[in-house]
């Protein structure tokens, strides 16, 4: 874990805040996508709000900010978001019809891994972030 956080720590701020915009394209797709398939209001406001923490800190991270309540407030949190972003994919392997782990297999799987790595810094920086100085 230090090796992870010593290489979140020499990341550029212009490459943290790139990444800020990248993920928050990402989270517009996920609730849009979310709501197209029909999934319960509930989970997408609270999937909304898990995704929204992620990136909340990479934001904060990226600009250097240091502000205990709101690393404490995060760190709180994160055990929630990442239960929202398992229990998304749980949806989406068993949910939409015409593309699920059941319907599509591999293809599934490798979109949903891609998915994942593409959006594991968020929640790998909203650690980091939010337990600087626990």
């Amino acid at each position: 874990m230090k090796k992870l956080f010593a290489l979140l720590d020499r990341l550029p701020r212009a490459v943290v805040l790139l990444y800020a915009l990248f993920f928050s394209y990402l989270l517009l797709i996920a609730v849009a996508d979310d709501q197209h398939l029909g999934y319960p209001r509930a989970f997408t406001v609270l999937s909304s709000l898990g995704h929204l923490s992620a990136l909340i800190a990479v934001i904060c991270f990226g600009l250097r900010i240091r502000e205990t309540a709101l690393q404490t407030l995060l760190r709180r949190i994160f055990p929630f978001a990442i239960g929202v972003l398992l229990c998304g994919v749980l949806l989406d392997a068993t949910i939409p019809s015409d593309y699920s782990l059941v319907a599509s297999g591999v293809p599934w799987l490798l979109n949903t891994f891609s998915m994942l790595l593409a959006v594991a810094p968020a929640y790998a920086i909203q650690y980091r972030y939010s337990c600087r100085d626990a």
